[in-house]
């Protein structure tokens, strides 16, 4: 019986060690961030969901990026009025990691595409506890100083087409209408001038 209590005893000593022990392997894992980003279409939208790409940048193509990301640059393809995430990203030392959101502006000429900016910081720290790494979120858009959860893009459709640039680049075009203008009133000047010389032509044969 002895060496049954001792046997009991002996297990359950094991396993108040091992979940005494689990909390510290846990909080040793590295930190991970995942973005969501939301996307709402207004107006007049296409029967057929448009697919709209929204693009994450480092600040340093060596920061740690989400799976399948080339050159410090992954996009994600969101259709339609949509909800997502970026894949997570994984922080194995401590730094502050920047990186910029923005969406890639379509080609349909009737969608006015949202083209706010959002700025994200990740600062990864060594936990107080010495357990591992932990990070800090902060998400702002480029217009305003506030903390915010996720990245929103508006866009809106209308009926006509949307104006790319208000004020586009002059060209030489304007030089090209005035040179047609002179030639058109040099061709006046000798229409006139023909028939002038015809009029005094006829009068002094008759």
């Amino acid at each position: 019986m002895k060496k049954k209590r001792f046997g009991v005893i002996g297990i359950a000593l094991a396993i108040l060690f091992l979940l005494g022990a689990a909390p510290s392997v846990l909080a040793a894992g590295l930190p991970s961030v995942a973005i969501p980003v939301k996307v709402e279409v207004e107006g007049a939208a296409p029967s057929v969901p448009e697919e709209f790409v929204v693009q994450m940048e480092a600040e340093d193509p060596s920061y740690p990026m989400p799976e399948g990301s080339v050159d410090g640059i992954f996009e994600m393809v969101i259709s339609g009025n949509s909800f997502m995430s970026f894949p997570s990203m994984s922080y194995t030392e401590p730094g502050i990691y920047t990186y910029t959101i923005e969406q890639i502006a379509g080609l349909n000429p009737l969608c006015a595409y949202d083209p706010s900016v959002y700025h994200l910081k990740v600062s990864v720290t060594n936990a107080q506890d010495g357990s591992g790494l932990t990070a800090m979120v902060a998400l702002r858009s480029e217009d305003a100083d506030e903390k915010l959860a996720e990245a929103m893009f508006t866009n809106r459709y209308g009926t006509s087409p949307v104006p790319r640039d208000s004020n586009p680049p002059k060209t030489g075009d304007e030089s090209n209408i005035l040179l047609y203008g002179y030639l058109a009133l040099v061709s006046i000047a000798g229409l006139v001038v023909s028939v002038v010389i015809q009029k005094r032509g006829k009068r002094r044969s008759s």
